[in-house]
């Protein structure tokens, strides 16, 4: 069985002012699953993507923590994410097309 840790997945939405941060607990094989679809978002958006993947792990304690003292605008700042749909990034990873992209606003980890 392949370790798990906590990965920070940020979203900065220039148009609205706004910074998320989601808190993943991934394999190794799922974190490269997520930056192959962060490199084709990256070309799609001409090197101008909004995503990123921390590299840097953060334990549970320390999401809990962030999550507890998120900013809650409509979305809060900071939240731990209990479900992931691989099948949107699944999606997108075969169709290659923008319309498609999983991790708007956090869609896919809803």
């Amino acid at each position: 069985m392949e370790e798990t840790n906590y990965y920070e997945f940020v979203e900065e939405n220039d148009h609205e002012g706004e910074r998320w941060s989601f808190y993943l607990l991934l394999t190794l094989s799922e974190v490269n699953k997520i930056i192959d679809a962060l490199d084709l978002l990256d070309v799609l958006y001409d090197n101008f993507s909004p995503y990123d993947l921390n590299e840097k792990t953060c334990t549970k304690e320390q999401v809990d923590i962030l999550v507890e003292h998120a900013y809650d605008g409509y979305m809060p700042s900071d939240t731990l994410v209990e479900t992931i749909n691989w099948s949107m990034i699944d999606t997108f990873l075969e169709t290659k097309d923008i319309d498609d992209d999983p991790f708007y606003k956090g869609q896919c980890w809803f």
